[in-house]
């Protein structure tokens, strides 16, 4: 059985909560890079909404040009967070296999379903190497 659907849930872009953060409170660089996109695609209703419309539909799974206009829509929103190049690609990547495992388990292929989970997996790991990498660059210079 795939892990992720044990926790997959069809309505959970409608039944997600909002919270709201004061961006403009936010010194640098705490407003922008990877922690604060994946704070907004996950937490505030205007992410989960960029995340929600920028899907593939069952029949465009192998539509090169849907696949180019996600890929062109979701780095113009992750460049207003400074999250730009092999960081971004990788968590484009990594929505484009959570969407194809989607469209896969709904129509039950579960071999190509699971290749997808993979690729989500792999994606997800680059992630959240960029997320430290984030994090440690301004600690690390500090003498210890």
């Amino acid at each position: 059985m795939s892990k992720i659907a044990q926790y997959f849930r069809e309505d959970a872009h409608e039944k997600g909560g909002t919270v709201t953060v004061d961006r403009t409170a936010l010194k640098e660089p705490y407003n922008k890079g990877m922690l604060a996109l994946l704070y907004w695609l996950v937490y505030e209703k205007e992410g989960r909404d960029l995340v929600h419309a920028t899907r593939f539909e069952p029949g465009q799974l192998d539509d090169a040009v849907r696949e180019a206009a996600i890929r062109k829509t979701l780095n113009a929103a992750f460049a207003t967070f400074n999250v730009l190049g092999p960081s971004a690609d990788s968590l484009v990547e990594a929505h484009l296999a959570a969407v194809r495992w989607t469209l896969e388990n709904k129509a039950a292929n579960i071999g190509n379903r699971d290749v997808q989970e993979s690729l989500y997996m792999q994606h997800m790991a680059a992630v959240t190497w960029w997320m430290w990498e984030e994090s440690a660059k301004d600690n690390f210079s500090l003498p210890w």
